[in-house]
């Protein structure tokens, strides 16, 4: 199924305007899914996320989402 000029296919198979949340513009017409923890990404590897899930907090200098902040940081 391809969707119509102006639409991008969505992980469901059907057709929007935008990706849905947790999802990211993958090709000119395809949204795929942001890792598990990023509730907005701008790609599928866990540096590209936007903002991180609520149970997550974001390490700014790496834009990866982490359960529980490392040694050096707050």
């Amino acid at each position: 199924l391809q969707c119509p000029v102006g639409k991008i296919k969505q992980i469901d198979g059907s057709c929007k305007t935008s990706c849905a949340p947790n999802t990211y513009l993958s090709s000119t017409t395809i949204c795929s899914p942001c890792t598990d923890k990023c509730a907005e990404c701008s790609g599928p590897a866990v540096d590209q996320c936007i903002r991180c899930i609520e149970s997550t907090l974001m390490i700014q200098s790496t834009k990866e989402c982490v359960l529980d902040c490392d040694q050096y940081f707050y």
